[in-house]
């Protein structure tokens, strides 16, 4: 099922129509975990990283409004080991193409570790996968990489969450086309799309 923005419904209110969701964790995939720490890095030192993923600020500001409205509701934000293998390496690539000057890129890097630790530890880890659960997958070597695959087996075969907020366009079709699932998916570009209807 695909999280849904309404003209006539405030946001608000409209996070009532998912609460069956939200008794569950979140589980954060690479995209949004990389808008939800990094942004909050270059808020506060005024830096660029985000542009590397192609978010913003703006963007920022918007992921921080989603996720107040899912708070309301406690729930704990996950991650696979995947996808936090994702995040390392696109701030390391992503400190290495900002800052060219290996000194200054060393820096800003050590800067980055030191902000984002205290972020990370609040997050929860799903670790319970081998990998027999990857290669029996019905997407293995195929069009999902291995932290979306995590994922899939974190929600479908562990049932330990029941929201994914992604970014990715085959994770979003892989739930949206199944009409059944009990799991919920949040597309942040389906949302940013429609950014106008939160309120400032």
């Amino acid at each position: 099922m695909l999280f849904e923005l309404h003209k006539a419904i405030p946001p608000s209110l409209l996070i009532t129509n998912y609460n069956k969701f939200l008794k569950h964790n979140i589980l954060f995939d690479t995209g949004p975990l990389f808008l939800y720490i990094i942004g909050n890095f270059d808020n506060k030192n005024k830096t660029r990283l985000l542009s590397l993923f192609g978010y913003t600020l703006d963007d920022f500001n918007l992921l921080m409004k989603i996720i107040h409205l899912f708070r309301k509701s406690q729930c704990n934000f996950v991650i696979t080991p995947y996808i936090f293998h994702e995040l390392i390496k696109h701030i390391q690539d992503g400190c290495k193409k900002v800052y060219c000057d290996t000194n200054q890129c060393k820096k800003i890097t050590e800067e980055v570790s030191k902000f984002i630790k205290p972020i990370l530890e609040e997050i929860q880890e799903e670790k319970d996968m081998v990998k027999e659960d990857f290669m029996n997958h019905s997407h293995f070597l195929g069009k999902l990489e291995v932290g979306d695959i995590s994922i899939d087996i974190v929600d479908k075969q562990r049932q330990v969450c029941s929201v994914i907020f992604t970014d990715d366009k085959h994770i979003k079709e892989e739930y949206e086309d199944n009409k059944n699932t009990q799991i919920l998916v949040i597309h942040f570009t389906s949302i940013r799309n429609n950014a106008f209807l939160f309120p400032d």
